[in-house]
């Protein structure tokens, strides 16, 4: 009977993990916690700071509008998204400065894909890259850009199965990717991140809430994916970015989730 009881306590802590995670905002009850334990002021420096600063701007913006994140109006739709001052580039001497624009600007247009890859999947592609590029002006847009990607990706083995003649039992995305890992087209070590991304796609597609992603993130995912399609249509690896944006460190974002340090 002890032992049945610990299973299902066991079992019962798992699932309350599971369901926090799935969770796409951190509840309020969460942020203002993890502030109130802010009572001695040394406790508060460099990375936490970070964090402070990054918790304290989300507290002040989800209170401040109705979704918990910006709401445009005619004053304020050209003003870049206050949500971003959570995120901060690391000098040299230590010193912390905001990101700017330009500096995510210079991120995002990095990637690059080879005049190999179908001029429809290029066209997709830079659809999602431009969302990407405005979030800093409108947060929500880095998720947008990034399930824009999912689709690219879609798109992208439907091209390459046409090309190579998939047989017609194999046509729906999960089948014509397991098609071109059989093929050899797509390395058996790499069929996990393309079937990620087709879940990820299905989640997008059918949403129950509004997930929201940090930059750090997004970006992460333009340059694996670019690679990604480089590789599918260069008959090669073609892999040059780690998947983030380089010199960043992971730290809590304003979202509650986790975001991205620039490093200079």
């Amino acid at each position: 009977m002890e032992l049945s009881r610990t299973c299902q306590e066991r079992n019962d802590a798992l699932s309350r993990r599971r369901s926090r995670i799935a969770q796409p905002w951190v509840p309020l009850c969460w942020l203002k916690a993890r502030l109130q334990t802010a009572s001695e002021p040394k406790r508060w420096s460099g990375r936490k700071a970070i964090h402070r600063a990054a918790v304290c701007n989300f507290l002040k913006v989800k209170s401040m509008t109705k979704f918990g994140f910006k709401e445009i109006t005619p004053s304020n739709w050209l003003e870049p998204d206050d949500v971003l001052k959570g995120f901060v580039r690391i000098s040299p001497d230590g010193r912390r400065h905001t990101i700017t624009g330009e500096e995510y600007l210079r991120h995002i247009l990095r990637p690059r894909l080879l005049e190999s890859v179908p001029t429809g999947v290029q066209a997709l592609f830079e659809v999602a890259r431009g969302g990407m590029v405005y979030g800093y002006f409108f947060y929500p847009l880095y998720t947008l850009a990034a399930e824009q990607l999912f689709r690219v990706v879609e798109a992208a083995v439907a091209h390459k199965c046409k090309a190579l003649g998939t047989p017609r039992s194999r046509r729906t995305f999960e089948k014509r990717i397991d098609w071109l890992v059989e093929g050899g087209v797509i390395p058996r070590s790499e069929s996990a991140r393309w079937h990620a991304a087709r879940k990820l796609r299905n989640a997008a597609s059918h949403p129950e809430r509004q997930m929201i992603l940090p930059p750090g993130n997004a970006i992460g995912m333009l340059e694996r994916i670019a690679d990604d399609l480089n590789s599918l249509f260069s008959g090669g690896l073609a892999h040059s970015h780690s998947g983030v944006i380089p010199g960043t460190h992971t730290i809590i974002a304003s979202t509650g989730t986790v975001g991205s340090r620039l490093v200079s």
